[in-house]
């Protein structure tokens, strides 16, 4: 599976990521460190999977 973070415009003192998982069969299930400690960031919308005809027929998929 490969991962994708993208920066986001945010308020000041807050950080919006965007995630991408490609080659996945299912959703992850993401674990977040913030300076070594494990953290529970606000999730903004759950990883959905990405919909296409070009996906029709293969287990893997991308969310987004």
């Amino acid at each position: 599976m490969r991962l994708s973070l993208h920066q986001r415009a945010a308020p000041h003192g807050q950080l919006h990521v965007w995630i991408g998982a490609a080659e996945a069969a299912q959703a992850p299930q993401l674990q977040w460190m913030l300076d070594g400690a494990p953290a529970a960031p606000q999730v903004l919308r759950p990883l959905t999977v990405v919909r296409g005809p070009q996906l029709a027929g293969k287990p893997e998929r991308t969310f987004g």
